[in-house]
């Protein structure tokens, strides 16, 4: 089981599907152009692939993103503060 340090509580425990939204610092605007935007879901690609995640839905904007998908037998591949 993994336990995440902010509210409401987020426990990664069980095989399912997940919403994950994340966002740039302070919530600057990065990704600002289409090609920008290309780079950050094409490593959102690679990395559901590498983890052997489902990915269902996604959404992708200049400072955040979400997405859903479905977990591999362990959930806790998805882990805070990953690097690209």
């Amino acid at each position: 089981m993994t336990r995440w340090p902010h509210s409401p509580l987020h426990v990664f425990n069980s095989v399912g599907s997940y919403m994950v939204t994340g966002a740039t610092l302070y919530k600057q605007h990065f990704f600002k152009t289409e090609q920008q935007l290309d780079l950050l879901q094409t490593s959102l690609f690679d990395l559901i692939l590498k983890y052997n995640w489902l990915l269902e839905a996604w959404a992708i904007f200049p400072n955040h993103y979400h997405f859903v998908a479905q977990s591999p037998d362990n959930p806790a591949t998805l882990q805070r503060n990953r690097q690209i």
